[in-house]
């Protein structure tokens, strides 16, 4: 099983990465450049979200056995996440600042479920 810190590693690395994108891509589609402080703050606040929702999983359904894992270690529930995240980006032309909070979050809580997905056990 896959340790809370390599989680939580995990999640700060793809929601930093996800709050990047986000911000380029509002900024592609906005009416001024931001600048590298609100890029890199995008990034730090994309990081905390990402590994704190990769913490979720095992907070939720704690690591006390192999077979731990239920409906919040489901890819079921992933794709709900991924499917819920599509649906708030197109609902408003992707300009919402809630996309700016779910992406990073939703990205953190994949990246937990694709990293129990390889272990002997997987995920249901």
């Amino acid at each position: 099983m896959p340790r809370q810190r390599e989680h939580a590693r995990d999640g700060a690395l793809v929601g930093g990465y996800a709050g990047l994108i986000e911000a380029i891509a509002r900024q592609h589609g906005g009416t001024r450049p931001l600048s590298m402080s609100e890029l890199a703050g995008r990034v730090v606040v994309g990081a905390g979200l990402g590994a704190v929702a990769a913490s979720l999983p095992d907070l939720l359904e704690p690591a006390d056995s192999p077979n731990h894992r239920g409906l919040f270690h489901s890819a079921i529930l992933g794709a709900g996440l991924i499917s819920a995240l599509v649906a708030t980006s197109s609902k408003n032309g992707g300009k919402t600042s809630l996309l700016a909070l779910t992406a990073p979050a939703v990205a953190g809580y994949v990246a937990h479920l694709a990293k129990d997905s390889q272990t002997p056990q997987g995920i249901p």
